[in-house]
């Protein structure tokens, strides 16, 4: 007896059904590794899965049966050369003893954060305990984010920090913008190396408000709203650096020493000095190899400036007008100790011989930068100065 075969079109709606399982399971086989349990249960998961954070995923969600957990770094999360830096810390946390995800050894494989599709032309860079880190992706279709490959053991887990940076001139330059949770705390996952342990937290969750207490007939007046942080002046220096004034002991005393020399000159001196102890002592930048100072110059003072010297060494002259004005007095390549009191003068013409008229904003101020060789371990440094003349 012939086979009764099904025209075309029935055809193609009678393995619709498949076809839509076989393609949810091929995007979610490209985040996440699926361990198979029973037949039943693994398909009903499957079909569930898109939907939950993190997407895609079989895994143990429970954030009560992780050895870990990721903290928001407060004191780390500074603006830098035209970025807003946003710090998590991962830490060693207590656990349910009776998970098999409670288990310290199985370490850190990806970090994930539920974020909002748009704001990935926002998010440039990633740093790994302060040095650059290419191995990420932003997944707009699944609104993921993934710090994916760090294979960090129970050793080198506990006090990893990873930074996220937004550029300032961008969309979204805030967690409260690039995180779906919103109100600046971002949901998590924490994998371990078998991907089958991906425990959901939240952080930098604000406080719960404190209770009220209020007494009938009385109305409590609205504390004020707490003014609006300072914008930086500016994206100075427009480079991935550590640029914190308070994360290194170096820094260019507030003193400048203005004097005329031959042929109508001005020799703008200053002075760099060092602090018997650094004020963030977690910083990478403490002490460091000075290779080379650089002052945020109004763009039309750069040809007033004749040449710079070092202690009163050998002249030398170094502009850049792109991407933005900059006078630089390079290759000094001093260690720390003999950095300190180090004398930088800058050989200015009449019209540029006051920091009103040297400095980008004319008004009396002008911004220095330390700089240590571009690529030195474990961080490049700059810490930056701010001198009123």
């Amino acid at each position: 007896m012939p086979l009764l075969r099904m025209p075309p079109l029935q055809q193609r709606h009678a393995l619709s059904p498949l076809g839509a399982v076989l393609a949810l399971l091929l995007a979610a086989s490209v985040l996440c590794y699926i361990p198979m349990t029973s037949a039943s249960d693994s398909f009903r998961q499957m079909l569930q899965a898109p939907t939950e954070f993190p997407p895609g995923c079989i895994c143990e969600r429970t954030l009560e049966n992780g050895p870990y957990r990721l903290v928001y770094d407060e004191s780390a999360s500074t603006p830098i050369f035209g970025f807003k830096r946003y710090c998590f810390n991962i830490q060693k946390a207590s656990c349910n003893k009776n998970s098999t995800c409670c288990d310290a050894s199985q370490g850190v494989y990806k970090v994930e954060f539920d974020v909002v599709p748009t704001c990935k032309p926002s998010l440039k860079h990633v740093t790994l305990n302060g040095l650059p880190y290419s191995t990420w992706e932003y997944n707009t279709v699944f609104n993921t984010f993934r710090v994916t490959r760090l294979n960090l053991t129970q050793t080198t887990a506990p006090g990893t920090q990873i930074c996220l940076l937004l550029k300032t001139n961008s969309t979204c330059t805030s967690l409260a913008q690039l995180c779906t949770y919103g109100g600046g705390a971002c949901k998590y996952s924490l994998f371990n190396a078998k991907r089958d342990c991906c425990p959901v937290g939240v952080a930098n969750l604000p406080p719960p408000p404190p209770p009220q207490f209020i007494v009938p007939g009385i109305t409590r007046p609205e504390p004020p709203s707490p003014p609006p942080p300072s914008p930086p002046r500016s994206e100075f220096p427009n480079c991935i650096c550590e640029s914190d004034p308070l994360g290194s002991r170096l820094y260019v005393k507030p003193a400048v020493t203005a004097t005329p020399i031959e042929r109508n000159l001005t020799s703008l001196c200053f002075t760099v000095g060092a602090r018997t102890t650094c004020p963030k002592p977690s910083s990478s930048c403490c002490n460091f190899t000075v290779h080379k100072l650089e002052f945020e110059a109004d763009v039309g003072c750069l040809p007033a400036f004749s040449y710079s010297t070092v202690d009163g060494g050998k002249p030398t002259r170094v502009i850049q007008y792109n991407p933005y004005p900059v006078i630089k007095v390079s290759g000094i390549d001093r260690d720390f100790s003999s950095a300190a009191d180090m004398k930088v003068c800058l050989v200015v013409k009449p019209q540029c011989k006051t920091l009103k008229a040297l400095g980008k904003f004319h008004d009396g101020s002008i911004t220095v930068g330390i700089f240590s060789k571009p690529g030195s371990k474990p961080a490049t440094c700059c810490p930056l100065s701010y001198i009123n003349g």
